[in-house]
């Protein structure tokens, strides 16, 4: 009886210890797995109070598929949060989240599209990889870094506009993307590796004389790329940059030509 009674006294104190968890996470204004609910239409409605998004807070929830901010206080989007939600397709993120964690939305295989909030200045690594049905991106114009893999294996985004903010886009930031076309803004100094890598569908390139340097395989095996000018700023290219291109323009001193490219020609 003695074993059974600490037992049962073990168990309250578990309970509510939960309980004040969950009850200190709403009264911080902290949204997590444990105060989280989904109604049966598989919508979640932030409350107005709150101003974070917990790490993994939805993550593998596969009953999720609309998410609608009550207020405008959120600030941050936690690591994963909505990482997995297979049914998620419409979320409307306010201007007041300026974070939002590595793989938030990452494999979200029914998010069509979406709009970053205008005060984000990073678009976080694998935010948005594995998001094989979204169309449509909007980068805010305070955005100076595309992070790795942010939108790998993004296939059906057939176009994004870049930002004049942007300095640099990380490894694999679109690779096997359904880009079509890409212009590079005039402030980007660095392409990551594999950077638009296996963009199938990739026809047109702009790169800008503010480039300096050019990933490994940054543009490998984009099959419909035909050709590609690079300027003379360009001072490195990785090896394989421009893998399976026919002709890359190019006038400048970097080693290793024609970097995968059939043929390098000066122009």
């Amino acid at each position: 009886m003695k074993y059974v009674k600490h037992a049962v006294s073990a168990l309250i104190i578990i309970a509510l210890g939960l309980y004040a968890f969950v009850f200190s996470s709403a009264l911080t204004g902290t949204l997590t797995k444990y105060n989280a609910s989904v109604d049966d239409q598989g919508v979640c409605r932030v409350p107005a109070n709150i101003k974070r998004i917990a790490d993994e807070c939805f993550n593998g929830n596969t009953k999720l598929a609309q998410v609608v901010f009550e207020g405008d206080k959120v600030v941050s989007i936690g690591a994963r949060a909505f990482s997995a939600c297979y049914s998620l397709r419409s979320i409307e993120i306010p201007d007041s989240v300026t974070s939002i964690g590595v793989h938030a939305f990452a494999y979200c295989e029914s998010l069509r599209s979406i709009k970053l909030p205008s005060s984000l200045t990073s678009v976080s690594r694998g935010a948005f990889m594995g998001c094989m049905a979204l169309k449509s991106v909007v980068i805010p114009v305070s955005a100076t870094v595309i992070e790795d893999r942010a939108f790998d294996n993004c296939v059906a985004l057939p176009s994004v506009k870049l930002p004049d903010s942007l300095v640099s886009i990380g490894n694999e930031a679109f690779c096997a993307s359904g880009l079509r076309s890409v212009v590079i803004p005039a402030s980007v100094t660095s392409i990551g590796d594999y950077a638009f890598c296996r963009c199938s569908a990739l026809a047109s390139a702009s790169i800008p004389d503010s480039v300096i340097s050019i990933g490994v395989s940054a543009f490998g095996e984009c099959k419909d790329l035909k050709s590609v000018a690079v300027p003379a700023s360009v001072g490195s290219i990785g090896r394989n940059a421009f893998s399976g291109i026919p002709v890359v323009y190019y006038s400048g001193s970097a080693e290793g030509s024609p970097w995968g490219a059939e043929k390098c020609a000066r122009r």
